[in-house]
């Protein structure tokens, strides 16, 4: 179901109609890649690493910093990170990232009971910690409000530092952009996922 542009429900179920699909976009031709990007398709062979080869090779530059900083640059706790990467997906319905990232939130021990609560969002208290809620909570401000409440902020910021606070909103930032370019160009789901 879709409010003011989020999708409050996506899930990464259906996978075999995804699958099938081809790219709204064609890949670039291989003799388009330029080495940033030959470089990355050896050690990430992906749809999606294809797909980014589309944009000129400063922005692809650019932005792989600007992602591999949020991903491995931050304090932020590992799982904690794919809890905000989960939420941004659900929230956009964004069926490649969240393939990508359900499965590497089991290797962080995110049980499937916690990725249903991440994905239904909402007081989960149950099944979340309250970290892990707290987050949530923050995500959905962010994503929903651009402007975080006092409330939300207040709330992480119990368990947070306000260095960790600013990565965070950067974070949701870049998975709200890579869901939207993923879902736009139309990225098939990897088949062996």
């Amino acid at each position: 179901m879709r409010h003011n542009g989020i999708n409050e429900q996506a899930s990464c179920t259906n996978k075999s109609s995804i699958a099938s699909q081809t790219p709204r976009i064609p890949y670039p031709a291989p003799s388009e890649f330029y080495p940033s990007l030959q470089k990355l398709l050896k050690q990430v062979p992906l749809n999606g690493t294809r797909m980014l080869g589309l944009a000129s090779e400063g922005v692809f530059d650019g932005f792989g910093a600007f992602g591999r900083a949020v991903n491995t640059g931050t304090q932020l706790d590992p799982a904690l990170r794919e809890v905000v990467m989960l939420r941004v997906g659900y929230l956009s319905g964004a069926s490649y990232v969240l393939q990508q990232h359900e499965a590497t939130a089991r290797t962080l021990d995110i049980t499937d009971e916690q990725i249903t609560a991440i994905r239904q969002g909402g007081p989960q208290p149950e099944i979340l910690s309250k970290q892990q809620q707290a987050v949530v909570d923050f995500t959905d401000d962010v994503v929903k409000n651009v402007r975080a409440s006092d409330k939300t902020l207040s709330v992480v910021r119990q368990f947070l530092s306000d260095r960790t606070v600013a990565d965070l909103v950067f974070l949701i930032g870049c998975y709200m952009t890579i869901s939207r370019y993923m879902e736009t160009m139309g990225v098939p789901l990897e088949p062996n996922l």
